[in-house]
């Protein structure tokens, strides 16, 4: 598939469009995407025109070189459904092209819905009416929500240390009763593992030593990937603004 819009990037009508196949099909492997209503409302037609380009291809292949035109940019029928499906692309990418962006997204339409399912509804909806909804009520409402979350994510954190420390105070009242030892079952990180792969294979293998601050980059990044599986996402709008711009 890439060869194909390389072809009609030089020879087409593909010009000016980025493309970018493998990050197109991780997208689609987005789990449990149709269930989502942002996601599905963006995703859908993208899996729409891929499956379009396959059924194409497919009958290319059935029909033969005699009646197909194998030269790509002369193909008008492959070419448009090339051309659509980078399209629908363009558009899931900046809106749901990694975590953090499906993570804002869904943020927003919860922000939209929360309006819609108010009185305020018929105002919203209504092209004629709804310019103080857009440009005051859901920056407000955003704003709020955004608070909520913190909140609601700090108050988590918070019990869950309580209860952690409720449950040391009650493994050494134990220990201190029983005489009974608890073994704390801590993974391995994984330079670690790896590390220890390396060392396995065989003595003479150079085990390549890495940088203190890479090494802490590498922590800091596993212990916030670790926070926001576990919590959630504390900082909705990270990478949200420009460097140049203010909010």
């Amino acid at each position: 598939m890439t060869k194909v819009c390389d072809i009609l990037c030089n020879f087409g009508q593909l010009k000016d469009k980025p493309y970018d196949i493998r990050q197109m099909l991780w997208v689609l492997k987005i789990e449990n995407w149709k269930n989502i209503k942002p996601f599905h409302f963006y995703l859908q037609p993208l899996e729409d025109a891929l499956d379009d380009v396959i059924a194409e291809l497919l009958r290319m292949r059935k029909a033969g070189i005699l009646r197909s035109k194998y030269y790509i940019e002369n193909n008008e029928v492959l070419q448009q459904r090339i051309i659509t499906m980078v399209e629908m692309d363009i558009v899931a990418q900046w809106l749901v092209g990694d975590v953090l962006k499906q993570n804002q997204l869904n943020f927003l339409y919860n922000v939209h819905l929360t309006l819609y399912n108010t009185a305020a509804k018929e105002f919203f909806i209504d092209d004629s009416k709804n310019k103080n909804c857009l440009e005051t009520v859901i920056p407000d409402l955003c704003t709020f929500m955004t608070m909520r979350n913190i909140l609601s994510i700090q108050q988590r954190k918070e019990d869950d240390k309580v209860k952690d420390e409720e449950r040391q105070k009650r493994k050494a009242v134990l220990m201190a009763e029983t005489g009974m030892t608890f073994e704390e079952n801590n993974e391995e990180p994984e330079e670690e593992k790896e590390e220890g792969g390396k060392k396995k294979k065989g003595k003479k293998a150079k085990v390549e030593e890495l940088d203190p601050e890479e090494l802490e980059r590498r922590k800091a990044i596993a212990a916030k990937a670790k926070d926001i599986a576990t919590y959630g996402r504390t900082w909705i709008w990270e990478d949200y603004l420009e460097d140049n711009e203010t909010i």
